[in-house]
């Protein structure tokens, strides 16, 4: 055994601890980037609005919600550990007058028995919770996100997935971000910090999905297509991705 390999034994159980350890602190930095992402986009849509004004031009469909998207940015950000964690009040709460006195309590006045058979209260009828119609897609964006790659967000597209679903899903315009942002994609499939994959290969190059589709398959992610992005492809695509997933649990 000569000295490489007597290092590489050494070295190699740390650097696998390593990228555990990273990939498990990247995944806060992924949401950060998916709602600073969404703030930039809710700029650009204002600036185009407030061109659109300028110039008499026809405004946009989709209006901009610039407060909305900073809060969830603020939000996510403190939620990182460093700001959670023995966190002490910096504001001294407003100073509340006292309740005034209760009167005094009235007897009620009594009321003849009921004949009829008492029912079941409400607290004593029995509850279900409904169930979710994408479980599998649940469970998997509590640990990693859903990205959606090409053409501009629509997220009412989506509408379909709960709202604490929703929050955990992804929107890849690569007209915008283009090879940089596949890249970084990339990366993050092959390292499992992306739970499926959804491509719109009607509104994407082949340059762009290919190296996605190689990572996917690669890391046993499941990587369905939705053609251009219609309602009615993007649910058949989750349909398909929620099948892929039950079937790995």
């Amino acid at each position: 055994m000569d000295d490489s390999s007597v290092l590489e034994e050494l070295i190699g159980p740390l650097r696998a601890e390593f990228h555990a350890r990273r990939t498990t602190a990247l995944v806060r930095t992924d949401a950060i980037t998916q709602a600073l992402e969404r703030y930039m986009y809710e700029v650009e849509l204002e600036v185009a609005r407030q061109l659109a004004g300028t110039h008499s031009l026809r405004q946009l469909r989709e209006r901009p919600d610039l407060r909305r998207a900073a809060q969830d940015l603020l939000n996510t950000v403190l939620l990182l550990p460093e700001l959670t964690e023995n966190l002490t009040p910096t504001l001294t709460p407003p100073a509340v007058a006292p309740a005034p006195p209760k009167p005094p309590a009235v007897a009620p006045a009594p009321t003849k028995p009921s004949t009829a058979a008492p029912g079941p209260s409400i607290a004593q009828q029995p509850t279900e919770a409904p169930k979710s119609p994408w479980p599998a897609i649940t469970r998997a964006l509590a640990r990693a996100q859903l990205v959606i790659v090409g053409g501009a967000p629509h997220l009412d597209r989506l509408r379909l997935l709960p709202p604490d679903v929703l929050k955990a899903v992804e929107w890849v315009d690569t007209r915008q971000k283009g090879t940089h942002a596949i890249g970084n994609l990339e990366r993050r499939v092959r390292e499992h910090r992306i739970s499926a994959l959804l491509l719109l290969e009607g509104l994407v190059q082949h340059k762009h999905t290919d190296p996605l589709v190689s990572a996917a398959r690669s890391a046993s992610v499941p990587c369905v297509y939705a053609g251009k992005g219609g309602m009615l492809a993007i649910s058949n695509a989750l349909k398909e991705i929620e099948k892929v997933l039950s079937a790995a649990k």
